[in-house]
């Protein structure tokens, strides 16, 4: 059985697009399952909700919403694919951020319609990989395989496209159909182990959850400033985006779960601009208290009132039937962390003495969980 996520995902950026032709990015090999969106008509966002069958192991949850409702969306949609044999089961699962600033740039696609270069590049990035994905047998892909063929698509955009580009922006922070990305390949081996291999560019997150552990980031940004707890707090430059404009690197990091997990990808929108790392760990938890939709709903709001910023999100839930499952197995720990101050810090002004002494004093407590799978 093999599905991918797909549907109308482009209703909340501008209407449906055709971007290019499929042979510039490869035909799609494999069937496609068509995976609905849910389109909320009032905060103009979209996201679904996949439960498998019991004998897969694993639930999903996705996200996509433009910084405001009107505003189209430089996320791509993410992805989300799977296919189960009589051995295992495999996911593919990816957040890309096309960079709006740097890639200002409007360009005019083959169906006539007017965009960035960001929202051109992520979304030809995720058909990159999912193409990929499919065609190596949902195999776990090289990330110099990855480089390769994310250069050549973009290469062959930019001849295409690129002379026609137009902007207001001049310098060295412009650049030819920047995105980030952040990817998991997760391949079953048992009902609750799972062989996760992260990939990532730029600063679109990876984190995998357990009760046990609470949350761990799994990538690492690519900025100058190491600390986690300063990275939310301050506004990097990027030294390492996937783009047409120069050479770049796409990171790995292997991880081995033997447990139930969820496995959550981001883009900066959700996680930047919070008073501590971990904080984000109880804004999901909490919001997983209600419905998916709702979940879908609160994670949005945060994204445009805190970051002011475009999110896509991807929650895979590994040895999780159902999503109310998730709940359960993780009500011990949102209990520690709902008296332990989260949100009392998530409810005080930003930047004040008192908050920041708050942030500090619960960033001491989970620094050493959070940073164990960075290596930090």
């Amino acid at each position: 059985m093999r599905g991918r996520q797909d549907g109308r995902w482009d209703q909340v950026a501008n209407g449906p697009l055709e971007l290019l032709h499929p042979s510039d990015v490869g035909a799609r090999s494999h069937q496609a399952m068509s995976l609905e969106p849910r389109i909320d008509p009032r905060e103009k966002f979209a996201h679904w909700r996949f439960e498998a069958p019991a004998r897969y192991g694993f639930t999903a949850l996705g996200l996509m919403a433009p910084a405001t409702p009107n505003k189209a969306c430089e996320d791509a949609p993410p992805i989300f694919s799977y296919l189960k044999d009589s051995n295992a089961t495999s996911l593919l699962a990816g957040v890309f951020d096309g960079m709006g600033g740097a890639g200002s740039k409007i360009v005019e696609t083959p169906s006539g319609a007017s965009v960035t270069q960001a929202y051109l590049a992520s979304r030809v990035i995720r058909d990159v990989y999912e193409h990929l994905w499919w065609a190596s047998g949902a195999s776990n892909l090289s990330p110099a395989v990855v480089t390769n063929e994310l250069s050549r698509a973009l290469e062959s955009v930019k001849q295409r496209l690129g002379n026609s580009a137009t902007s207001r922006l001049m310098g060295s922070m412009v650049k030819e159909f920047p995105s980030t990305l952040a990817t998991v390949q997760c391949r079953s081996e048992g009902r609750d182990a799972w062989h996760v291999h992260a990939q990532w560019a730029g600063d679109s997150r990876v984190y995998i959850l357990t009760s046990l552990r609470g949350l761990q980031q799994v990538s690492i940004d690519d900025v100058d400033e190491q600390d986690p707890l300063e990275q939310v707090r301050g506004d990097y430059r990027l030294r390492n985006v996937v783009s047409a404009s120069s050479a770049f690197k796409v990171s790995t990091s292997d991880i081995y779960i033997d447990q139930p997990a969820l496995v959550l990808l981001a883009t900066d929108g959700l996680f930047h601009s919070l008073p501590t790392p971990g904080s984000l760990e109880y804004i999901i938890l909490s919001s997983m208290q209600n419905s998916e939709s709702e979940t879908a709903i609160r994670l949005t709001r945060l994204a445009r009132q805190v970051a002011n910023d475009d999110v896509s999100f991807v929650l895979l839930a590994l040895g999780f039937d159902k999503f109310e499952e998730i709940k359960l197995a993780f009500r011990v720990r949102f209990a520690k962390l709902e008296t332990s101050g989260y949100r009392k810090l998530l409810s005080m002004t930003p930047g004040e003495d008192e908050t920041i002494a708050l942030a500090n004093s619960l960033w001491g407590r989970e620094r050493q969980n959070y940073v164990e799978l960075m290596g930090l």
